[in-house]
């Protein structure tokens, strides 16, 4: 009889935990709308919070460990997460959560999609193949996606069928009387030009009857007017839009970046600056890889085997690297071999689709990229920013630290760039990723830029410098390995 009783407890003990549904929501719009619907019959864990970044989050293991229980992920779509999604996705083991099953559902693929672009080229800025995919700024979208999405918890769900649909119902009369009352205030706005801050803003502005006239959206350092291709997408199955593949860019010169925004300042304050988590001799330029065929470095801090990255498909060729502590390697090249696709993946944007990658567990990586923030109408000095990141103006140059109290967008194009990559490199790095460092710097500020490299590696950081700059490449790097030329011993 004990025995009995035991195993009825234990049997309905595991009936109740089976019970909740769990979600697994890669941002926090579409999490909050699984918890309108399921109440307390779902169990909602949300991987990234509102001052994170969704495009560029590490794959961390207590995401794997999420995705690997849950029964439904809710992602955004429109390649938001292709940076992290797919090897959470991948590594996660869990069969039922996978792309094309019912454990996996894709909010934008719901919803015509806007700002499809009708060429695929990074001068553009901010480019998504697949469409721009902040859809939950049109509060009819949200209705949409919250049908479908109830939809699908009653078919995993089948016990709590009635609960999510009833829980949608309810829902959506809330969402309905707002929509209403948000649709009255923002009347007067109907026609008005409006200037934003980054495209994202494209199905609030239509929603409204609001006209974007232009973006301060970086592309060539400079505001520009939104092109006239702003187009509508009816769902797909994500692999083209309006014939336009994922690929090479208009300019054949580089990968294009399909999965991210090519601004910096969207998501969250200065989101694109950071990713946290030897002496500088002139030596012989290697030009071959594997690097470290001869001799295996000590104290390594990543390690690259015939790693092939790209975004929507492969854009590198296999590569071989090994990055110690204390050691500047450079990476070089022509347009169009990857090298700024390769940084991206050992940054964990980009996708790996061969090889590995291997780091030792609490590595910490600072990322610069070519990306400077947008500061037009900024009220932010070049002090205030490096007070904001936790940088030391403490051996920044005569000609930019005399020019820190004055305000962003009143210090040159290089004053602002080398800011940035001082804020960069004053970062508790252990191994320093730094993307044509030395852009629009003059001979002073590329001088000085050397000196502080040999001194960060002198104490401990490793780094890897892609360049195209082969005076300073060969000035500061322990070793060069160079990407598309003839092996040469």
């Amino acid at each position: 009889m004990k025995n009995f009783i035991f195993a009825c407890f234990f049997g309905l003990t595991a009936a109740v935990a089976h019970a909740d549904l769990k979600v697994f929501a890669t941002v926090p719009e579409w999490g909050a709308l699984a918890k309108e619907i399921g109440g307390d019959k779902v169990k909602v864990y949300t991987a990234t919070n509102a001052f994170q970044d969704p495009h560029r989050i590490e794959a961390r293991p207590s995401l794997l460990a999420q995705a690997r229980q849950a029964n439904l992920v809710v992602a955004a779509g429109a390649d938001l997460e292709i940076g992290w999604l797919p090897l959470v996705l991948r590594d996660s083991g869990n069969a039922a959560i996978q792309p094309g099953k019912p454990g996996y559902f894709e909010a934008a693929s719901l919803v015509n999609r806007l700002d499809v672009p009708s060429k695929l080229d990074r001068a553009n800025g901010d480019v998504h193949a697949a469409g721009n995919p902040h859809i939950h700024l049109d509060p009819r979208n949200v209705l949409k996606v919250g049908e479908a999405l109830a939809a699908r918890m009653a078919e995993l769900d089948a016990a709590n069928a009635v609960a999510y649909q009833t829980g949608y119902q309810a829902f959506a009369g809330k969402w309905q009387a707002a929509m209403m009352r948000w649709q009255k205030e923002a009347a007067p706005l109907k026609g008005v030009p409006v200037l934003v801050h980054h495209a994202s803003f494209v199905y609030l502005l239509n929603w409204l009857g609001m006209k974007e006239v232009g973006t301060l959206t970086e592309a060539g350092h400079r505001a520009e007017q939104r092109p006239p291709d702003r187009l509508a997408c009816p769902p797909a199955d994500g692999a083209s839009q309006n014939g336009i593949a994922c690929g090479l860019s208009a300019r054949g010169a580089e990968p294009v970046d399909c999965r991210q925004d090519r601004h910096p300042g969207g998501h969250a304050a200065l989101h694109g600056w950071w990713h946290a988590g030897g002496q500088g001799l002139v030596r012989p330029v290697r030009r071959h890889h594997p690097a470290f065929a001869e001799r295996p470095p000590v104290n390594v801090l990543l390690r690259a085997e015939k790693l092939v990255a790209g975004w929507c498909q492969p854009a590198t060729q296999p590569l071989d690297l090994s990055i110690a502590a204390g050691e500047i390697v450079g990476l070089t090249g022509p347009n169009g071999v990857g090298k700024s696709t390769l940084l991206a993946a050992f940054a964990g944007r980009s996708k790996i689709f061969s090889g590995r990658i291997e780091q030792p567990p609490g590595v910490r990586l600072a990322l610069q990229t070519q990306e400077v923030p947008p500061v037009v109408g900024m009220p932010l000095s070049g002090r205030e920013l490096l007070a904001l990141t936790g940088a030391s103006p403490k051996g920044l140059p005569g000609w930019l630290a005399d020019r820190l109290d004055s305000r962003l967008d009143r210090l040159s194009g290089g004053q602002r760039h080398y800011l940035t990559l001082w804020a960069i490199l004053q970062a508790p790095a252990d191994l320093v990723l730094l993307d044509e460092p030395t852009n629009n710097l003059d001979v002073a500020g590329v001088a000085h830029l050397t000196e502080h490299l040999r001194d960060r590696a002198a104490a401990g950081a490793g780094m890897l410098v892609v360049s195209h700059d082969t005076a300073f490449v060969e000035a500061v790097c322990d070793r060069v390995i160079v990407l598309g030329g003839c092996d040469v011993d």
